[in-house]
């Protein structure tokens, strides 16, 4: 009665009635809650809480999540003007955002969009990199709205954004994520370097 939705997440559902936790098999590698900051080191078996408002969702380690914001229903013309992009490590973890304009079949005939990504850790700190979009179609934005979410991360000194300082990110120790909101240009690379 586990599920894996794709390689990166495993939904374990309560199948007992009455019961508030579950017994959770784990494959080898690193296991994330993604409710909270727990994290398990597979293979093995876990018992894991289960409150009526909390469905057991576990993510593997080195996994990119992008997210759009929660709709009812998705309309025929929409865009996502933010994104939320979880990583969790270990590092490396690597991705593509495909894109197009979200309402046409424009798409079979080359018109959208790839954003490849990436995470590492590099010596003394952690190295965002999104690439500039390949590819495109009419709609496609200059810029993107992005608020990345490194889960189990340490508190940062700074964040340097194409080797500037940046603000506009925080750290929640509660939590153990760092949240960084930025613009990134669809025509040109991103280059984030988090101090660790």
């Amino acid at each position: 009665d586990q599920v894996m939705l794709g390689e990166r997440l495993m939904l374990c559902p309560v199948v007992e009635p009455g019961a508030t936790s579950r017994r959770i098999l784990l494959p080898p590698g690193h296991w994330h809650d993604f409710w909270s900051p727990q994290t398990w080191q597979g293979p093995g078996e876990i018992e894991y809480p289960a409150p009526l408002d909390r469905l057991p969702l576990l993510v593997r380690g080195g996994t990119v999540l992008p997210l759009g914001p929660v709709m009812q229903s998705i309309p025929v013309v929409h865009s996502l003007d933010v994104l939320d992009w979880h990583f969790w490590p270990p590092d490396p973890s690597h991705g593509i955002l495909y894109d197009d304009d979200g309402c046409t079949q424009a798409y079979k005939q080359g018109a959208y969009s790839l954003t490849r990504y990436y995470v590492q850790d590099q010596d003394d700190h952690l190295l965002v990199h999104i690439s500039a979009a390949q590819g495109g179609f009419p709609e496609q934005p200059e810029e993107r709205r992005i608020r990345l979410v490194l889960h189990r991360a340490q508190p940062a000194r700074e964040v340097r954004l194409n080797d500037q300082p940046m603000s506009g990110w925080e750290y929640n120790p509660e939590r153990q994520e760092l949240v960084i909101d930025l613009r990134c240009s669809t025509s040109q690379d991103t280059i984030l370097e988090i101090p660790i």
